[in-house]
């Protein structure tokens, strides 16, 4: 397994839905550090009194890592309450192109005071 890690900024753009309880975004985001690239996706979310939420969000990366590119997608999953989170971000299998055909993986997202970090674990097969 391979490992790349940096940072991203991220623009959420909502969609309008109305008067729906469940509400829909825009991503763009700018990773930056050993994957560089964009990533434009859209999430679908929900949040409740209390802190709790639940989102899901389908993103196409398109990027260089060690000087190779092509392009993935990553399924997002994330439930939180007001005791824990849970996030599971992992890389479409078959969705690789150019040098990330056949890559397999999960991201991993690290907020903290000072914004965004990612950890990309992947795989790709053989060459």
């Amino acid at each position: 397994m391979k490992t790349a890690k940096g940072t991203f900024d991220i623009e959420i753009a909502p969609q309008d839905d109305g008067p729906h309880a469940v509400g829909r975004f825009i991503l763009n985001k700018a990773y930056v550090g050993n994957m560089k690239g964009q990533g434009l996706g859209q999430m679908i979310s929900h949040r409740i009194e209390g802190g709790l939420s639940i989102y899901y969000a389908i993103e196409t990366v398109t990027a260089e890592i060690d000087g190779q590119s092509g392009s993935f997608v990553l399924c997002h999953e994330g439930v939180m309450d007001a005791q824990q989170q849970k996030l599971d971000i992992q890389v479409l299998p078959g969705s690789g192109t150019g040098a990330f055909r056949g890559m397999r993986g999960h991201l991993d997202i690290i907020q903290n005071e000072a914004g965004h970090a990612y950890e990309l674990t992947y795989q790709l097969p053989e060459q």
